[in-house]
């Protein structure tokens, strides 16, 4: 009887150890594995695409646009056909302007200038900024848009006049070679009573057909004129009454059906 006890013993014993060496082998995997494992930060990503893209005047005079589609050309999901100043058209994710809410100056633009021209014309000079919003997400901008809405503003006296400035001018002259275009442009703006701004813009662009790369002409030949009259009244610090009109005259020769493949 003492042999067989004294050899159960020792066989609790063997046991108890073997566990101990399986407790400390675990033990050690942990510390290894922990001490390769590292901590990363916090890594946030937001998107809010209820915000309109913006383009300002700083933006269009750096690319000396000539066309809508100079100002638009980095907009995501907007593309701006046309070659010339008649048939400027937007699309919106595939949407042409028949689906959009464009507007300028909160003047919203329909119809035709003709047949199949479009019916946007605006001078991206006379442009101070322009709110693009993808989508009919918007219940302001978006209504009765399908695809999307785009909003021009145009300059004012009080945007051009420099602190303690009252009167002031612009003179721009501008030639590009592919098509042999030249314009000269005008612009006078003044303010009286701290309160009352007023300014007159004229332009002249004329130019003919230029060259694609395939070696076929492109554009127009004709002439721009367009001119913009502009008045504004402040009061009560944060109110301002805003009276406009504006003229564009385009006379020559241009695509009669730009918007199709047999124009």
């Amino acid at each position: 009887m003492k042999k067989f006890h004294l050899a159960l013993s020792l066989c609790a014993v063997l046991c108890l150890s073997a566990q101990a060496d399986e407790k400390s082998s675990a033990t050690d995997a942990s510390k290894s594995k922990d001490s390769n494992t590292q901590s990363l930060g916090v890594i946030e990503v937001t998107s809010d695409s209820s915000t309109p893209s913006t383009v300002d005047d700083i933006k269009i005079n750096t690319r000396n646009a000539t066309l809508v589609k100079d100002v638009f050309r980095d907009i995501p999901g907007v593309y701006v056909g046309g070659t010339n100043g008649m048939n400027q058209k937007i699309y919106m994710r595939g949407v042409s302007d028949r689906g959009l809410n464009i507007t300028i100056d909160g003047a919203k633009q329909n119809g035709n200038t003709f047949h199949h021209n479009a019916d946007l014309l605006i001078d991206p000079d006379l442009i101070k900024v322009v709110e693009i919003d993808v989508g009919a997400k918007s219940v302001v901008n978006g209504s009765g848009a399908l695809g999307g809405s785009v909003a021009f503003r145009t300059v004012d006296a009080s945007d051009m006049l420099e602190d303690g400035q009252d009167i002031g001018a612009k003179l721009k002259v501008g030639y590009t070679s592919n098509n042999e275009g030249y314009s000269q442009s005008a612009m006078l703006y003044g303010r009286a009573f701290d309160s009352l701004d007023m300014l007159a813009a004229f332009k002249h662009y004329g130019y003919g057909f230029g060259k694609a790369g395939n070696g076929k002409s492109t554009g127009g030949d004709g002439n721009d004129i367009n001119y913009l009259l502009k008045a504004g009244y402040s009061f009560l610090d944060f109110h301002k009454i805003s009276l406009s009109t504006e003229h564009m005259q385009y006379k020559g020769l241009y695509p009669l059906r730009a918007d199709s493949a047999h124009g």
